[in-house]
């Protein structure tokens, strides 16, 4: 075992029971995914609105058909993102 990282071999009696720094690093992960979720659904919510309010249609989006906004996926005024 001489060589590996002390991570990949600790045993669990060097911190057990409570486990703090494995507790800790994946309470940090999940507050940090709450974090990332809530801005995203902020941000999508806010650019919902925006189309919905007409403010999301770009001037060389004015000549284009139905076919042509369809191809451009997400970037089309019409695009609602789920939240």
């Amino acid at each position: 075992m001489d060589g590996q990282p002390r991570s990949q071999t600790a045993s669990p009696t060097d911190e057990g029971p409570r486990y703090m720094k494995g507790n800790a690093t994946s309470l940090s992960i999940v507050g940090m995914a709450t974090l990332v979720y809530g801005f995203l659904w902020f941000w999508f919510a806010r650019e919902n609105k925006k189309r919905a309010a007409g403010l999301a249609m770009l001037p060389e989006h004015e000549g284009l058909s139905d076919e042509e906004l369809a191809e451009l996926g997400e970037d089309r005024p019409r695009f609602r993102y789920t939240v």
